[in-house]
């Protein structure tokens, strides 16, 4: 099924003419009066019967295989597996990710932009005001000159930081991720390998597209984490908490138990190593952006290692009601 159509035709034609012929040499050897697999052959029109019912059964059983055949080539073409799938899945998790960095960044050259204005507005004044006083008295031309290059160089440094994040990413049009998606991004990871199980308490809350993809972000995150350092067979607890204006979200996985009994060295875990887990607090890049974003909407998260099971992310935002979707 996976060669030319050349191919393809020649292994099907010889595969019915061998079942033909291995059929026809069957029947033409056995002798009237004998038995077919406990069919009785009393007259030979009942081995022509029997060729008959055979020839039939097997030109059906020839044709099923080749349909059943061009279906699952066909999707895996045009479909895809349900491995392609998560792939794709995860690659538009990212994209609005991205996008969704690249919105903030537009946020915030709007900002810059105001400010702009707001500095080459008042340099200007200065300028002009300078131009007067400076034909009256012009000891006071130094002085008026100095706030004019403080003006400039504020400006030119906020032109810079804009030019900077204008830059730093092609533009995208996607919708942003929020709740909804989660599951999606639940199903891609399984098809990785991983055990997730998604719990939702209470009763969740519409929030505003901004706090929600922090909560996404967060979840997003702590799986790519997962991946990147555990192995295929860890399972990974996703709790969803919500409780009157709060919410807090809860990712535990038990890479390390996994990885220890993919390699038959279950021997525990020693004092030091609990001790290291109380006293010692992960660090790292990813883990600072994640605790940035929670502080937007004054969250707060903490990371820890359980000795001998794995990592835990724990977010907790007392006020996250403030920030629910506007309604009409």
């Amino acid at each position: 099924a996976y060669g030319t159509k050349l191919q393809r035709r020649i292994g099907y034609a010889l595969n019915v003419a061998v079942g033909i012929t291995s059929f026809v040499w069957l029947i033409i050897t056995l002798p009237v009066g004998g038995s077919f697999y406990g069919i009785e052959l009393p007259t030979l029109e009942s081995k022509y019967v029997i060729f008959t019912a055979g020839f039939v059964a097997m030109i059906a059983v020839n044709a099923n295989a080749w349909f059943f055949g061009r279906l699952l080539i066909t999707r895996i073409t045009h479909v895809g597996t349900d491995f392609d799938r998560a792939i794709l899945e995860r690659e538009i998790a990212t994209t609005q990710l991205s996008l969704a960095e690249q919105d903030r960044r537009f946020e915030i050259a709007r900002d810059v932009n105001d400010l702009l204005l707001e500095q080459v507005s008042a340099t200007l004044t200065s300028a002009e005001a300078g131009m007067y006083a400076a034909k009256s008295d012009p000891s006071v031309a130094p002085r008026i000159l100095e706030n004019i290059f403080d003006g400039v160089k504020k400006a030119h440094a906020e032109i810079r930081r804009l030019s900077d994040l204008l830059g730093l990413q092609d533009v995208k049009a996607l919708a942003l991720p929020g709740l909804r998606d989660l599951p999606k991004i639940f199903v891609s990871y399984r098809e990785f390998g991983y055990g997730v199980n998604y719990r939702l308490t209470g009763e969740p809350l519409s929030l505003d597209d901004g706090a929600e993809l922090v909560l996404y972000r967060i979840v997003f995150d702590s799986l790519e984490n997962i991946r990147q350092h555990t192995p295929q067979g860890t399972e990974v607890d996703i709790d969803f908490i919500w409780q009157g204006n709060a919410i807090q979200v809860v990712i535990k996985d038990n890479g390390e138990e996994t990885r220890n009994r993919l390699e038959t060295a279950i021997s525990g875990y020693t004092v030091e190593e609990d001790h290291r887990a109380l006293v010692e607090r992960p660090t790292g890049a990813n883990l600072n952006a994640l605790q940035e974003r929670a502080a937007l909407y004054e969250g707060a998260i903490e990371f820890g290692k359980v000795p001998g099971v794995g990592f835990t992310v724990s977010a907790a935002f007392p006020n996250i009601a403030k920030y629910r979707k506007a309604t009409s």
